[in-house]
């Protein structure tokens, strides 16, 4: 099993449940090295639901992952090598007593549709955010906060009421896939939360380009971008509940990636259609992209 970086849980099943795939018609070669060509091509996959459809990860913590293409997150969890890598925040620092955490942000990093850098202000309005009465995200962890500090645009200074030594594994992209992603500040004070839960501004490397609630989302990759340049230059998600339709889609070429029952595979590999089943016992089957 590989999991990418920045997930895209896209092929996901429990025990007994096939993820299937089309060669997408129009996609870049599949590369692994790091000076990879300019994003090309287009992915199409389809989704049974989009959650509640709220961009902005203290609403819609889980919104199928798509979060974790638009945001970027402070801390990710390399599978592989089972160790925690920077993310936003190249280094951070617990204090023996476990009250303390600073993160040492990365410099440099943009928002989208020049919303302008990441700072260390942007990380406490976010941690308030998943704090604040409404929030559905991280509660627990965020409301141990006892107060933070942003020394300069880059240092961020959590102070805890309690020993908390793993709160930053806990808002991390490690702890079960739940989107940390970083939002901008100015954006959403900017424009409201309703507006900034239906047009995502994030620092990561795709932005939403269009979609239609309940339908689909269509996402186009950044050309550059501090982490990762994608292996598709877009990725349109449609939502699709009917696993009929989604078999008739994946046969008829409509779309590239799904998941499916066990019960569609031979109509589905008679069809030429490229499948993959999760192992006995469970577990997750994830696609990553172009290095995502």
């Amino acid at each position: 099993m590989v999991l990418s970086l920045l997930l895209i849980s896209l092929l996901a099943a429990c025990a007994g449940t096939a993820a299937t795939t089309q060669t997408p018609t129009s996609s870049a070669p599949v590369t692994t090295t790091a000076a990879a060509a300019k994003p090309q091509g287009e992915l199409v996959a389809a989704l049974p639901n989009f959650g509640s459809e709220n961009w902005l990860p203290w609403l819609d913590p889980v919104m199928p992952n798509l979060d974790d293409l638009v945001y970027d997150m402070l801390i990710y969890y390399d599978e592989v090598n089972h160790k925690f890598i920077p993310g936003l925040a190249e280094s951070w620092d617990v204090s023996p007593d476990g009250l303390t955490l600073t993160y040492h942000l990365r410099k440099g990093v943009q928002f989208s549709d020049g919303w302008g850098e990441l700072s260390s202000a942007d990380i406490k309005f976010n941690f308030e955010k998943h704090a604040s009465p409404k929030s559905v995200g991280k509660l627990a962890q965020t409301r141990r906060i006892a107060s933070m500090d942003t020394p300069d645009p880059y240092t961020l200074v959590v102070h805890f009421k309690n020993p908390n030594p793993t709160f930053f594994s806990a808002l991390s992209l490690g702890d079960g896939g739940i989107c940390q992603g970083i939002v901008c500040q100015k954006y959403v004070e900017t424009v409201g939360e309703d507006i900034a839960g239906l047009k995502p501004i994030g620092s990561g490397p795709y932005r939403l380009i269009d979609g239609k609630s309940g339908s689909y989302y269509k996402l186009e990759a950044q050309d550059s971008h501090w982490r990762v340049v994608p292996e598709f230059k877009y990725i349109t998600m449609r939502m699709i509940p009917e696993v009929s339709t989604v078999v008739a889609a994946l046969k008829n070429k409509e779309i590239d990636l799904a998941s499916v029952t066990p019960e569609q595979l031979p109509d589905l590999k008679a069809a030429g259609v490229a499948t993959e089943v999760s192992p006995a016992g469970g577990g997750i089957i994830a696609a990553g992209f172009g290095g995502l």
